[in-house]
């Protein structure tokens, strides 16, 4: 049986357990990386600087941190999954054509495989949701 095949039925008996680990770690990786840019929002705007954006947009470095840290801890918990893992996607999309794209010969072959992996793993949850083990999941069935 295909991974598809298992992941349809959202009765959570055929949904496999390494899809809510890795929503797990989707999640904390992006609450981590948002944590990151929080305490060091230069970090953003150099990456931003470099890339094609300059520093048009004040606001952005602190709207892509907030966004990490917030869609981060609905993503982990499994709350909102399929909204937060949408608004997620744009910026994973800026981070790979715009940012990571050009910095792959200066050793940040790393940086953009990880961004590639996070992005597909959104495009993923936001397609499929949180799963069985979400709050998603338990308001649906509690009605709350």
């Amino acid at each position: 049986m295909g991974i598809t095949q298992t992941t349809r039925p959202f009765n959570g008996s055929k949904f496999p357990v390494w899809v809510v680990v890795f929503r797990g770690a989707l999640g904390l990786c992006l609450l981590t990386k948002g944590i990151l840019f929080i305490s060091n929002t230069a970090q953003i705007d150099v990456m931003l600087q470099s890339s094609r954006l300059g520093t048009s947009i004040s606001w952005l470095p602190l709207f892509i941190a907030w966004t990490h840290l917030i869609g981060g801890t609905l993503i982990t918990i499994g709350m909102f999954t399929r909204i937060a893992a949408a608004v997620q996607v744009p910026i994973l999309l800026g981070a790979v054509i715009l940012v990571n794209s050009y910095g792959i010969n200066q050793g940040k072959a790393f940086e953009l495989t990880l961004s590639i992996v996070v992005l597909i793993l959104l495009v993923y949850f936001a397609w499929e949701g949180g799963g069985p083990i979400s709050v998603d999941e338990y308001r649906k069935n509690h009605l709350i």
